[in-house]
């Protein structure tokens, strides 16, 4: 089976190889760009297969498997809502060359409430049911269903991860159900404090309504 990491390793030890055994001075700036070549290459192993199931020894029936992996390793890490390691959990049921996954997710989240903008933590325990089948004719990640063939050993399953997390986010972020906002005139965290501020408005819905009946009146 085609390895990209195994690749950009073999071709990096030829480059390697060839420019050390010169000296002039434009290959000494070559060899300057070792190290942006080596992030590539763990940036590259990163993103390839960081949640790889190995079903070459799976048995027939039931069993179990445990991973964590960190937000950097699923790309999550600019968003700085994810702040800690994910901790899978996968049961996998074998028939025949077929593969019927749940797996568990958990990890904890930081938010900011929508209504007091104050930061909280929210725990995510979520999970999503995944298919490895071998008809090619039904493989469709995005819907969690991914094909193999005879000589496959493992599986990449990261991006059913990845999105099982971004959809479980809230849509709706509170601190606590009963949160009371901000004062909409001096701004005052009102789960803390009080204010004096008066805070009776009229729902814009009705001010018509009120200024038609003001009319009739006159």
């Amino acid at each position: 089976m085609f390895n990209p990491i195994d690749t950009i390793g073999f071709f990096f030890g030829i480059f390697r190889k060839y420019f050390s055994e010169q000296s002039s001075r434009k290959t000494k700036f070559i060899l300057t760009l070792y190290p942006l070549i080596a992030k590539f290459d763990v940036i590259f192993q990163r993103l390839y297969k960081v949640l790889a199931l190995n079903i070459a020894h799976l048995d027939e029936g039931h069993s179990s498997q445990i991973r964590q992996v960190t937000p950097e390793e699923l790309e999550l890490e600019n968003d700085d809502v994810f702040i800690s390691p994910v901790d899978i959990r996968f049961e996998i049921d074998k028939v025949g060359h077929e593969f019927y996954i749940k797996a568990n997710i958990k990890t904890k989240t930081h938010l900011l409430c929508d209504r007091c903008a104050e930061p909280y933590d929210e725990n995510l325990d979520e999970s999503v049911r995944i298919v490895i089948t071998s008809d090619s004719e039904f493989g469709n990640p995005e819907e969690d269903i991914y094909s193999i063939t005879a000589s496959s050993t493992e599986i990449d399953i990261t991006e059913s991860i990845k999105e099982t997390l971004l959809i479980s986010l809230p849509t709706k972020r509170l601190c606590k159900a009963d949160c009371k906002g901000l004062c909409p005139v001096c701004g005052t965290k009102l789960n803390f404090e009080t204010c004096s501020c008066k805070t009776d408005e009229i729902d814009p819905r009705w001010e018509a309504l009120k200024k038609l009946k003001g009319n009739e009146k006159g």
